[in-house]
């Protein structure tokens, strides 16, 4: 598409995250104004779940992160210190509000390069809560 704005730089299959590496969550949580939190990397995790619309189970290669993340920032990157993109925002734990995950690059690769060349409108579907 005819696009202005640079696209996002993903990080390449050599600059994963590892445990302890400083993160940021940016987005715009709880329909409010951006928003920059710092975040850390505690695990990459093979994580089994539900899909967004409760039709299935799916595997997922994700960061566990050490970050606040709120409903709004699914969906948001996960960045690196100089603005590269580990990442895409997707879930907080219900369990411990210090707690939140990211898909991985390498999980969403196939689909950002189908997404470059994408230009036709797609049905998002319901909203998934």
């Amino acid at each position: 598409p005819d696009l202005r704005a640079r696209p996002l730089q993903f990080t390449g299959p050599d600059d994963d995250a590892e445990t302890g590496d400083s993160a940021i969550v940016a987005g715009f949580p709880e329909n409010g104004a951006y928003d920059v939190r710092s975040a850390r990397v505690r695990a990459r995790i093979d994580a089994d779940g539900p899909d967004i619309y409760h039709r299935g189970t799916v595997r997922r290669d994700v960061y566990s992160l050490y970050a606040t993340v709120r409903q709004g920032n699914s969906g948001g990157p996960l960045l690196t210190p100089d603005g590269k993109v580990y990442g895409v925002v997707f879930a907080k734990s219900l369990d411990d509000p210090d707690t939140g995950y990211a898909l991985t690059a390498d999980e969403i690769r196939e689909d950002i390069e189908i997404g470059r060349e994408a230009n036709q409108q797609v049905d998002s579907q319901g909203c998934a809560l």
